[in-house]
């Protein structure tokens, strides 16, 4: 096994896998700072000293249904917990993530009447057939019924490896 290089302090989910490092399980965690690409819609920084960290990635100027960005991370065959932190709120729309265009979960971010500002939600089973470099997708996909629109606000999302 070679030796693991960091780049800005952290060693990348993809040199982890090559090196063996987290071949037999792990968390790998996204944080929402800047997506990779994005599909539809405007997504950027938000800023406010209520929000977890003091910021989120949002798409809350020109929200709108089908609004989607992605992400690249690296992920081992098995079978994962997908958990999304984010901001909830009385706009929050339902949000789908996808898997290299598979779509493996669905959650409605929609909350009448935040705490926190922040919350996290998790889908359990979902199963990575082939280990290897995956473009995470999160879309919105339609709203609450009481919901005032589609807005996501984003902090992180991590899969963690159950089997």
């Amino acid at each position: 096994m070679g030796a693991i290089s960091t780049a800005g302090g952290y060693i990348s989910s993809t040199e982890q896998i090559a090196s063996g490092v987290l071949a037999n399980g792990g968390t790998y965690t996204t944080l929402t700072h800047t997506p990779s690409a994005v599909g539809a819609g405007t997504w950027a920084r938000e800023t406010n000293s209520v929000f977890w960290g003091d910021f989120c990635l949002s798409n809350v100027s020109g929200a709108a249904n089908g609004n989607n960005c992605s992400f690249t991370t690296c992920l081992p065959a098995g079978t994962y917990k997908l958990q999304l932190f984010y901001g909830a709120d009385a706009y929050g729309g339902i949000l789908d993530t996808y898997i290299d265009g598979t779509e493996v979960a669905s959650m409605d971010l929609y909350l009448a009447s935040p705490g926190n500002f922040w919350a996290m939600k998790e889908e359990t089973g979902i199963v990575v057939a082939t280990g290897g470099p995956k473009t995470i997708k999160l879309q919105l996909d339609g709203k609450h019924a009481s919901s005032a629109g589609y807005w996501a606000r984003l902090y992180a999302f991590s899969f963690i490896r159950t089997a």
